[in-house]
């Protein structure tokens, strides 16, 4: 039990790095979220918008974004957003909750749902043609996150040391698909 405890907090380490950069900066107008969150998850507008200077067009002939371009990065944003939220929760129920108790595991399991509901919908979307590069990189940190989640539920479950290291492993690819998703994002900006 004491080596489960160890690796969850592994696992919580590497959520809690993805949290940091999976927020993207799209050098747009960037939502200010109310502490209740505003999410995709729960369709309520912005509370406030940041007026933030449109970006500028390239030498490369890349240009301003299309009304489109602009929606798919907000809808990306919005879900990053979330994405963020569930690995911070999961990584807060790592470090801070009592594993034993049945109201744990319910809270994991809906962190977990919850996941799994966003990794849906990111695949859903439509994409423009220039961000198709951007987006197929994002999916690939999505269906790592989704090995990850069979892989957590039976680890803390059984008790397998191995399975939560899996889980860890396919969290950190988490972590590298999505600074790659982010290299690739600031060609654009």
């Amino acid at each position: 039990m004491k080596n489960l405890k160890i690796l969850a907090l592994v696992l919580a380490s590497a959520l809690l790095s993805i949290s940091f950069v999976s927020c993207i900066d799209t050098n747009m107008a960037i939502p200010v979220h109310d502490k209740g969150g505003t999410g995709a998850l729960n369709g309520e507008a912005p509370k406030e918008v940041l007026p933030i200077e449109p970006a500028e067009p390239k030498e490369d002939g890349g240009g301003l974004l299309t009304l489109e371009e602009e929606l798919y990065l907000d809808t990306m944003y919005y879900h990053a957003v979330d994405v963020a939220g569930c690995f911070d929760d999961m990584a807060n129920l790592f470090f801070f909750g009592d594993i034993d108790s049945e109201e744990w595991m319910i809270e994991l399991a809906m962190v977990l749902a919850t996941l799994d509901t966003l990794i849906e919908e990111a695949r859903d979307w439509d994409v423009p043609d220039r961000f198709g590069e951007l987006n197929g990189k994002y999916l690939e940190a999505m269906q790592e996150m989704e090995k990850a989640i069979p892989l957590i539920i039976e680890g803390v479950d059984t008790l397998d040391e191995t399975k939560i290291q899996k889980a860890s492993h396919h969290i950190e690819n988490v972590s590298i698909l999505i600074d790659e998703a982010k290299d690739i994002l600031d060609q654009f900006l």
